[in-house]
């Protein structure tokens, strides 16, 4: 229990056509991802605070390569 909230893991094995056609609408720009924010990995802890207090819209994205942050 986090926050009040229980966590699952989904697990979900999508069809070869449904990430066709993600691809496709990526490829056209018809589909833009809502990030929220971006921690790099080593701010972790932040990240899952932030998703734990439930205040954010959008994705909640680690930074593998903390170049990019």
């Amino acid at each position: 229990m986090v926050a009040g909230k229980q966590l699952r893991v989904v697990l979900h094995k999508p069809k070869i056509t449904e990430l066709e056609r993600l691809v496709s609408l990526c490829a056209a720009g018809q589909l833009t991802p809502v990030i929220d924010c971006t921690y790099p990995l080593e701010k972790f802890q932040d990240a899952f605070a932030r998703f734990a207090s439930g205040q954010f819209t959008g994705k909640i994205v680690l930074l593998v390569d903390s170049a990019l942050a």
